[in-house]
C-alpha cells in the first residue's frame, strides 16, 4: 500500500481528480499474500521476477481470451473435446502459463524446502501443511505443485478483483466508507481473523457480502452430466412455442452453465434494487430473502460455486 500511495502523489498535478487503475495494484497485494501466508515466500509487491512471470502471462492469457475467435474455439471444445489437442495459439498461451507457473511453482518448493530445514514440520501455512501431506500420505510431488498453482491462479485474481470493485463501490459511496471507516476506529484495535469469522465487524461483512453479490470474481462455472438426469425447476417457464415446464431434462455429457453474476442480481429474489450496492440489506435479517428462495450457496449467493465442488476460498 506504501507502493500505491507514492504512485498517487507522483501523479501530475491538475483540476480533475486523477484516475487511477486500482486492479494492477490489488493484483499485487493479493499476490503478497498469498506469497507471505501460504508459502512464506516475498513476491515484493509485484517487483520480483517470479511475479512479473504470474503478472505478464495472465495478462497475455487474458487479452487472448477476450478475443471472438478464441470465444468460438471454447464453444467448439466442448462440442469436440479432442480439438484439444489440435495446436491453436490460445491453447498453446494457455499451456504456456500453466508450465510457467508450475516451474514457479517447483522454483519456490525446492527453495523453501532448503531454507526452513524441518520447520515445515511445525508450519501452519499452506506449503507446510503441503509438505506434511506429502511426507504422511505419500502425495505425489506433481500433485502437491497442481496444488500450489491453483493457489498462486485462483487465490490471486479472483481476490484481487473482488478487492478492486470493493475499493471502486467504496469511492462512489462515501457514505459508506465513512461509516465502515467508523466502525473500524471504534473497534479499537487490529481485528484478527477470528474477529472477521465471528462477524464482531457487522458493516465490514455486509460490505465484502455485498461485493460478492453484486461483483462475482467468477461470472460463470461450468459442469458436464455425469449421468441423465432432470433439474427440477423452482418457478414454472414458458418455451418460445408456449408450453409451461417444471423440469429441465440434461443428458448424461452435456454441459450446464451455472451464471452466478444473474443469479446473484435476480430481482425475483433480490427485490427491485437488486443491481444496486447497498450493504444495508444484509444488517437485518428480516429484510433478508427467506432461505427458501435463496441457493444453496455460501451466504445464499452463488459466488463461491455450489455443491461439493464450491471454492475453498470462502474460507477466508
Amino acid at each position: 500500500m506504501v507502493k500505491l500511495k507514492d504512485h498517487i502523489v507522483a501523479l501530475p498535478s491538475s483540476s480533475h481528480p486523477p484516475v487511477i487503475d486500482v486492479l494492477p495494484w490489488t493484483s499485487r497485494v493479493t499476490l503478497d499474500v498469498i506469497g507471505v501466508v501460504g508459502f512464506g515466500y516475498d513476491f515484493q509487491c509485484g517487483d520480483s521476477p517470479a511475479a512479473q512471470v504470474i503478472s505478464q502471462t495472465w495478462s497475455a492469457q487474458s487479452m487472448l481470451m477476450t478475443q471472438f475467435p478464441a470465444f468460438v474455439g471454447m464453444k467448439l471444445l466442448q462440442a469436440f473435446p479432442l480439438l484439444s489437442k489440435v495446436p491453436v495459439e490460445a491453447l498453446k498461451a494457455q499451456e504456456r502459463m500453466r508450465d510457467m507457473i508450475k516451474d514457479l511453482a517447483r522454483n519456490v518448493y525446492w527453495e523453501q524446502k532448503g531454507s526452513r530445514a524441518g520447520e515445515e514440520k511445525q508450519g501452519r501455512d499452506l506449503l507446510s501443511r503441503l509438505m506434511r501431506m506429502k511426507d504422511a500420505h505419500g502425495m505425489d510431488l506433481e500433485e502437491l505443485l497442481e496444488q500450489m498453482c491453483a493457489f498462486f491462479i485462483a487465490g490471486r485474481e479472483t481476490t484481487g478483483t473482488a478487492l478492486a470493485f470493493s475499493l471502486l463501490e467504496l469511492g462512489r459511496h462515501p457514505d459508506i466508507q465513512s461509516r465502515l471507516r467508523q466502525e473500524l476506529l471504534d473497534f479499537g484495535r487490529e481485528p484478527t481473523y477470528a474477529d472477521i469469522q465471528a462477524a464482531k465487524l457487522p458493516y465490514l461483512d455486509a460490505v465484502c457480502k455485498e461485493i460478492l453479490r453484486v461483483y462475482p470474481a467468477v461470472v460463470q462455472v461450468e459442469r458436464v452430466a455425469l449421468c441423465d438426469d432432470v433439474l427440477p425447476l423452482r418457478f414454472p417457464i414458458t418455451t418460445n412455442d408456449g408450453e409451461r415446464i417444471n423440469a429441465i431434462r440434461v443428458k448424461k455429457d452435456q454441459i450446464v452453465s451455472i451464471n452466478a453474476f444473474a443469479i446473484n442480481r435476480n430481482k425475483a429474489i433480490w427485490g427491485p434494487d437488486a443491481d444496486v450496492y447497498r450493504p444495508e440489506r444484509w444488517l437485518d435479517p428480516e429484510t433478508l430473502p427467506p432461505s427458501s428462495k435463496l441457493p444453496s450457496g455460501i451466504y445464499g449467493l452463488t459466488s463461491f460455486g455450489l455443491g461439493t465442488r464450491l471454492c475453498l476460498g470462502y474460507r477466508l
